[in-house]
């Protein structure tokens, strides 16, 4: 929920605090003078405009990124004696491997940095996604054929997802004051451009062959399907917030990084909240994210006559994924299942038999979405980086990131948050709160709930940037 996830960010500004007390390395007064180049590394590196040797900053990049992914999913199981007999038994939940995930995204991301006065730029990121293929392996009887088919291969995806615009801004530059560290401050908006996705399988799975594609749910209720490749934006706008510090040390550049990052339906709205915003719905965004890095850029050789260097990169990176509402490696799995437990419409009050042709009962439909549970993920990063001359860099990358165990379909039956009158239908069964219309007793209830034991993801990446 949004009200419990802000408080990932609360020790942001403490933390941007002692992140800057860490890097900050002073000279020794025996050391002898050392001549850097006239910027940092690439990581706190920005775009000037009027100084005086260099009045207009211009930076064009092309990145190609590669990312695999590989994780275990489980499913709860109900618990066994001895024997392996059913048992109604206390304890910890047992779980049971369903199926591998697997996922590989190529990238080409367009880049431009302009420079708009001293230490500020604007800059733009377009990341057009080449391929998309994801799809699940080795399942086990351990789920109903019905509610998903095995194995299961998503259509290969492509175009553009977003187009982020951001501003950065250098509050202290160590090139111009050399006792002060590089402090950056960076704001970034992303705003979906492409298709929202929708969950789609590589084969038929609409019997009298309308596409292999969820549409929307006809007025009777029943799932409609159409023939397409199922999108490839997330839907959503995003707005982020980094803090980024580094300070040159001779050969050493140390830096950190902290960033927040909320994000909310747009295109993909009818997807969070398939009803509207009714006042059970307990998740009605993506998870939130905050993100910390810390590392070393070594830099053994430069020239600055001939504006040469070369920069090996090591970093480590920790991310936290708040509760929210998202597409998780059974997304397209779950949302073109037939079983009726996620295509059957759930009303808002819970003593009323849902009658999908009332138009006066606010239902809700399933298309794939589930509530997550919170997880981090926890990742290492080596890269390698030339400056071949003043117009010209290229870099190499390559990193390995572990996401923790956490529940893919967490959503909790009633909302708790909201007070109703007494005698308000949409109790139910609810304890306290209202009914949550995005509850599907087949995926969320305990004993049933699906699972990533843990996920492993290998990414490569290569740049080249002409500056101006």
């Amino acid at each position: 929920m949004l009200n419990r996830s802000l408080r990932v960010a609360l020790g942001a500004p403490l933390l941007v605090g002692l992140g800057l007390l860490a890097v900050a390395s002073p000279a020794r007064a025996d050391d002898p003078p050392l001549v850097l180049l006239n910027e940092p590394t690439t990581y706190t590196d920005v775009a000037d405009a009027f100084d005086d040797e260099d009045p207009f900053d211009l930076n064009l990049s092309l990145t190609f990124e590669r990312a695999a992914t590989q994780g275990t999913i489980q499913r709860e199981a109900p618990p066994v004696d001895a024997t392996g007999a059913p048992a109604d038994l206390p304890g910890a939940p047992r779980y049971v491997d369903v199926a591998d995930s697997r996922s590989l995204t190529n990238k080409l991301v367009l880049g431009l940095d302009a420079g708009l006065y001293h230490d500020l730029m604007v800059y733009a990121r377009l990341p057009l996604v080449l391929s998309d293929d994801r799809s699940l392996r080795g399942l086990t009887a351990g789920v109903p054929q019905d509610e998903v088919a095995v194995p299961f291969v998503s259509p290969t995806r492509s175009g553009v997802d977003t187009v982020n615009v951001g501003l950065a801004w250098s509050i202290t530059n160590q090139q111009r004051t050399r006792w002060l560290p590089t402090w950056v401050l960076m704001v970034e908006g992303r705003l979906a451009v492409g298709a929202p996705l929708r969950a789609c399988s590589k084969s038929a799975v609409d019997p009298v062959g309308n596409g292999n594609c969820r549409a929307t749910y006809g007025q009777d209720g029943a799932p409609g399907y159409f023939e397409g490749d199922g999108g490839i934006s997330r839907g959503t706008n995003a707005l982020r917030l980094e803090t980024r510090g580094s300070h040159r040390y001779r050969y050493l550049e140390p830096y950190t990084s902290l960033a927040f990052q909320i994000e909310w339906p747009a295109a993909s709205d009818r997807f969070f909240v398939p009803s509207g915003n009714l006042e059970g719905v307990v998740d009605t965004i993506p998870p939130l994210q905050a993100e910390a890095t810390v590392g070393l850029a070594i830099i053994p050789w430069e020239q600055r006559a001939r504006h040469q260097r070369f920069t090996l990169d090591l970093r480590g990176t920790f991310a936290y994924f708040s509760e929210g509402r998202s597409w998780s490696p059974l997304f397209d799995a779950l949302g073109t299942s037939a079983n009726t437990g996620l295509t059957d419409p759930v009303c808002e009050r819970g003593d009323v038999a849902c009658d999908p042709a009332d138009p006066a009962m606010r239902k809700g439909y399933f298309y794939g979405l589930t509530d997550t549970a919170p997880h981090a993920q926890i990742g290492g990063h080596i890269g390698v980086e030339m400056q071949a001359a003043r117009y010209v860099k290229f870099g190499f990358a390559m990193g390995l990131a572990y996401t923790t165990a956490h529940l893919l379909s967490f959503a909790d039956a009633c909302n708790p948050n909201f007070s109703p009158s007494e005698g308000d239908p949409r109790i139910g069964t609810c304890a306290t709160g209202i009914i949550n219309p995005n509850y599907r007793e087949t995926i969320d209830l305990p004993g049933r709930r699906f699972r990533l034991e843990s996920a492993l993801t290998f990414d490569l990446s290569a740049t080249i940037m002409a500056q101006f």
